[in-house]
């Protein structure tokens, strides 16, 4: 069993009580209580057993009605975030549509890619193509300048 520090609990009745400052409730205490004395005192009235059930009853009513408000609180906490399943809702919408859009930026950036690739190859045949071009051109030039040195050194041309 946990034992309840009696300074605390005493703050806890002292705070249970209405009033803003020490004082007044204290004061509420020190006149209750002054009453009770002069009631008994003056036999208006008599401390019996319908006196102990009745501070036991108070004793239990009271936590509860504590609890009652407690309750209360987080029924108003669970109300107020009753709007978290439309907000979950447009969320994952939200999230549904950034996945489309990252998957479509992803397949953009992957057909760029092979676009990029398909250039390159194409341009290396185009390069290979105008290598061999030169190449022939080279060739036949050289072969027309041999032709036209070997006619040149004809006699008879």
């Amino acid at each position: 069993k946990k034992d309840i520090d009696p300074k605390q609990k005493a703050h806890s009745i002292i705070d249970s009580l209405p009033g803003n400052s020490l004082l007044t409730k204290t004061g509420y205490i020190t006149v209750g209580t002054g009453l009770v004395t002069l009631a008994i005192s003056k036999e208006l009235y008599v401390f019996n057993e319908e006196t102990v059930v009745l501070l036991a009853f108070i004793g239990l009513v009271v936590p509860l009605y504590h609890h009652k408000d407690a309750v209360k609180e987080r029924i108003d906490t669970i109300g107020q975030l009753g709007d978290i399943v439309d907000i979950t809702k447009a969320l994952f919408a939200m999230s549904k549509e950034t996945a489309r859009l990252e998957a479509e930026a992803f397949e953009l950036k992957q057909k760029s890619a092979a676009a990029a690739e398909i250039k390159a190859v194409l341009d290396s045949w185009v390069r290979y193509e105008a290598s061999l071009r030169e190449r022939e051109q080279k060739a036949h030039a050289s072969y027309v300048m041999e032709r036209v040195m070997a006619q040149l050194r004809d006699e008879k041309t």
